[in-house]
């Protein structure tokens, strides 16, 4: 930048967030002496910390804190993209416009230079310009840039360009291409050469393992972080940004099998390394994956308690990607708890966020809590379309757990649709099942949807008159959940075996009860409401006062759908008919 801009009002900003400028300097690698040269205005932060400072003092916006430090758009983008770093080529002439790309467009002389200076300031642009589009979550741009530049180095096997390959890999990730990622970093690992070449082999392997366990390959998942591991250790790397990673795809593959102390010895580790480097995202990484084991616990009160201070400190420092991820998971909680229309809204907060990164993967996981919402709100036909939209549409993706997903949001939503019917077919109930029991069996995915799938076709067995089958399918979920200390689960199947039971004529008032703590211990209103309706059918005596308390916590919690069904069971239906009515879904 050619001349001081006014960085004078950082000081106010800090004082409204509570930070020194020490723990400034802390965040972005600099020294103390350095951030006050900024903010008495003798000297502008390098660009490499534009983004960072964005995305604490402008919600991640680089064009609003230019304008605050006085800059206008143009001389900063051409400083962003470092082009008089040793190239000497001239932005585009379109860069006042501040939708523009801050994509890197060298020429081919500057990065085949033989020039030894040109070609060190030239790849340094490169590298930063690619870590400022990643600070920014500008995923898209980074895997344009990456592949442009791959093309213009034209099968060079220069260090830049298993870099680029890298970086394409790290982009993929990002926006969900998981097996595009696969390849661009199995292509990074092929071409890295000499000593750095070997630490990017490594962050190659992490980066893969990453894509793996999404795809739900955990053998691999473990396989490429294992080597990941031997590789950082023989470079003498013990405490780098790579080793974190490891910690966060072994502790959530460990979470995805249930293997749940595994998982926190993985995440408490990564406490110790997010401390020495001071990295904001692993924090919220290390956090967010602790609460997922209390979420996954039934834990729904120490869920949210752990999910809302990760959104609230990303959206502190402007990190709009864990602040979505939060929004996602507190949503799905309170879901659960019956909040349904915040939870709703919360949902849509997050998949705007994830629209506005490209990310089809996350969009359709967020998806999944919104339908469900939909279904207690009492627009199931609403959710089926939606869901029914995301399985065509993800069809031919090479990731099936986002198709695995959708489909079963789909069956959930018409099996509710379905029980809200005056009348009823058992045999309607059969043709939901091959919408999860495909051939080849798709990959797995965590045990908690697992459980969720086992749980749907019990529920359509018992719908369908299998029900001794329905209730052995019931206990296998029940013992797997309580192994596994899957409270919600757990609950979910014991309500399911006293419901078949109760049709074979073997009424177990003691199995509800067990159910019903359960989820009054864990605050699970779905749980709760469906727990008394289920007492009612088999307590005459009690069912009025069983039936208003749960009419109670249904209309409490806007389940629309469950109060007309309370009121249906109200008017005396026959009892021969009323497990017709009352499909558990299990949303």
């Amino acid at each position: 930048m050619s001349h001081k801009g006014n960085w004078s009002w950082i000081d106010a900003e800090l004082r409204r967030l509570g930070i020194s400028r020490t723990k400034l300097a802390h965040l972005l690698g600099v020294s103390t002496p350095a951030v006050s040269k900024w903010i008495q205005g003798k000297q502008n932060p390098g660009f490499e910390h534009l983004a960072q400072l964005a995305a604490l003092f402008t919600g991640g916006d680089l064009n609003r804190l230019y304008h605050r430090a006085g800059f206008n758009w143009s001389e900063a983008l051409q400083h962003l993209d470092a082009q008089a770093r040793g190239t000497g080529v001239p932005p585009p002439s379109d860069f006042g416009d501040p939708d523009t790309f801050i994509t890197l467009r060298l020429p081919a002389d500057a990065l085949h230079a033989r020039d030894a200076s040109t070609t060190l300031l030239t790849e340094a642009s490169v590298l930063a310009s690619n870590a400022l589009l990643k600070q920014a979550n500008r995923f898209a741009e980074m895997r344009e840039q990456a592949t442009h530049l791959i093309a213009r180095l034209n099968g060079s096997h220069s260090p830049l360009t298993a870099q680029m390959w890298y970086a394409l890999a790290d982009a993929e990730v990002m926006l969900g291409n998981y097996a595009q990622a696969v390849d661009a970093a199995d292509m990074a690992r092929r071409l890295a050469r000499g000593p750095a070449g070997s630490t990017l082999v490594a962050d190659a392997y992490v980066i893969s393992a990453e894509a793996w366990r999404i795809m739900g390959n955990w053998a691999e998942t473990r396989s490429h972080c294992n080597e990941a591991r031997r590789l950082y250790l023989k470079a003498g790397l013990t405490h780098n940004e790579g080793q974190m990673w490891i910690d966060w795809n072994l502790g959530r593959t460990a979470t995805s099998e249930g293997n749940y102390d595994e998982a926190l010895e993985h995440f408490d580790r990564m406490i110790s390394l997010v401390g020495q480097l001071g990295h904001a995202s692993g924090a919220f990484m290390q956090r967010y994956g602790v609460a997922m084991l209390a979420d996954l616990k039934g834990d729904l009160r120490g869920a949210l308690q752990q999910y809302m201070p990760v959104q609230r400190d990303a959206r502190r420092d402007g990190n709009a990607y864990w602040d979505a991820m939060a929004a996602w998971k507190i949503a799905d909680v309170l879901r659960r708890q019956g909040e349904v229309a915040r939870a709703a809204s919360m949902a849509q907060q997050a998949m705007r966020t994830y629209e506005s990164l490209d990310n089809e993967d996350l969009i359709a996981s967020v998806t999944f809590t919104w339908g469900y919402c939909q279904i207690h709100l009492g627009r199931a036909e609403q959710a089926r379309a939606q869901f029914a939209r995301l399985a065509r549409q993800l069809a031919h993706n090479i990731d099936q757990s986002t198709v695995r997903m959708a489909r079963l949001g789909e069956g959930l939503a018409l099996l509710a649709r379905l029980a809200a019917q005056d009348a009823q077919d058992p045999q309607n109930f059969e043709t939901l099942v091959p919408m999860i029991e495909t051939d080849p069996p798709l990959c797995r995915l965590s045990l908690r949807f697992e459980l969720l799938e086992s749980l749907f076709t019990a529920e359509i067995l018992r719908l369908n008159g299998r029900t001794a089958a329905a209730h052995d399918r019931y206990a296998a979920i029940a013992r797997c959940a309580a192994k596994h200390d899957h409270q919600l689960e757990h609950a979910h199947a014991l309500l399911g075996m006293a419901e078949a039971k109760r049709l074979l004529g073997q009424p177990d008032r003691e199995m509800l009860y067990q159910a019903l703590a359960i989820y009054d211990r864990i605050g699970a209103a779905w749980g709760q409401v469906h727990a008394r309706i289920a007492q009612a059918l088999i307590e005459p005596n009690a069912a009025a006062q069983q039936l208003q308390e749960a009419k109670r916590i249904a209309e409490a919690s806007s389940f629309h759908a469950d109060v007309a069904l309370i009121e249906r069971l109200r008017l005396s239906v026959p009892a021969t008919t009323a497990h017709r009515l009352h499909a558990l879904t299990f949303a």
